[in-house]
């Protein structure tokens, strides 16, 4: 392959890492609201209205409907064909990518992307009740799941390998900071019993609970939360985990210079600023940084290996010709 074609298979590749790993997020996200709703025993449309925020989709969400009740958000962030970033129109991004690089992957990675949109696409419409939708979503987590194991056990770890990985960790560690956005922005507002709700709700949504128990060894705060889900360096879905893979897969890569400088900064302002004593504004607005700083990596990748822009050759040029003196 020419390297215009396999820096189309790198991005293909990037993407397919990233919608995976979107769409299993994004149901994280919506379970946890469920059940925060519940367990508070919240009727109105508050929370709901929060999700849309924090996940960037307010504005266009209020172009296709007038409340941001349960049912309107979740139909939005399930099946809405007009929101890209549904978990139905996130997993048909994957199959899309997943179909036009199955040449470097194993032969069924297609058709376990493409049940898994299929099934999803039916298990996620209607309108869902509590249970039903609890069902839905962690059958749909527990399949992407699987088949990222497959791939890691089954596919070449070699380049299009390692951006499939830093899609999958550089959009991992942005929905982590959205579930903390989500769980513990604002809960030092609340009293003590729903503060325990939502800190627990932000550590299930990231299968965190046990292993927060195993490493902190403490009874759950905001400050030991935030620490363990920004900071842990071995919990797999905390951002700075995240950051250190993603760094160990893009120095495989070769021309990371560039890449490689944004992640390091990111890594430096997880490891020198302590945003667990931040008020809620000021982790608000440390979270919205972090977010941005992700999102100049990703730039920093694309503009490096996605971007390709063949070298046009030089035309040959005659040597000059010098003007002959005229001989007096």
């Amino acid at each position: 392959m020419n390297r215009q074609t396999l820096s189309k298979t790198a991005e293909r590749a990037y993407w397919l890492g990233r919608y995976l790993e979107r769409a299993e997020n994004t149901a994280r996200l919506l379970a946890n609201e469920s059940d925060l709703a519940f367990e508070l025993g919240r009727s109105d449309d508050e929370g709901w209205h929060r999700l849309l925020t924090i996940t960037g989709s307010a504005d266009a969400f209020a172009d296709s409907y007038d409340v941001p009740s349960r049912r309107n958000v979740i139909k939005y962030m399930t099946t809405d064909a007009t929101n890209p970033s549904s978990i139905v129109a996130t997993l048909h991004a994957a199959r899309e990518n997943a179909r036009t690089i199955r040449e470097v992957m194993p032969v069924v990675t297609f058709e376990y992307v493409n049940d898994l949109w299929r099934e999803s696409k039916s298990s996620l419409s209607g309108n869902l009740s509590a249970r039903r939708l609890a069902s839905a979503l962690r059958e749909q987590r527990e399949r992407t799941e699987q088949l990222e194991g497959f791939l890691s056990a089954n596919m070449l770890h070699d380049a299009p390998w390692n951006f499939l990985r830093i899609g999958c960790f550089l959009e991992r560690a942005d929905m982590t900071s959205r579930i903390i956005d989500n769980g513990v922005v604002g809960v030092r507002q609340l009293d003590l019993v729903s503060q325990q709700v939502r800190l627990r709700g932000a550590l299930k949504a990231m299968t965190a609970l046990q292993n927060y128990s195993a490493e902190v060894g403490q009874p759950i705060s905001r400050a030991g939360v935030l620490k363990f889900l920004l900071g842990s360096t071995s919990l797999p879905r905390s951002v700075t985990r995240c950051v250190n893979s993603l760094r160990r897969s893009l120095g495989d890569l070769p021309r990371h210079d560039k890449a490689m400088k944004t992640v390091n900064s990111l890594r430096r302002k997880l490891a020198q600023e302590d945003a667990s004593e931040l008020a809620g504004p000021e982790l608000s607005a440390y979270i919205d940084e972090i977010q941005q700083m992700i999102g100049i990596t990703h730039n920093a990748i694309s503009d490096t290996y996605f971007h390709f822009k063949p070298r046009l050759r030089r035309a040959s040029r005659s040597p000059k010709k010098t003007a002959k003196k005229e001989i007096t």
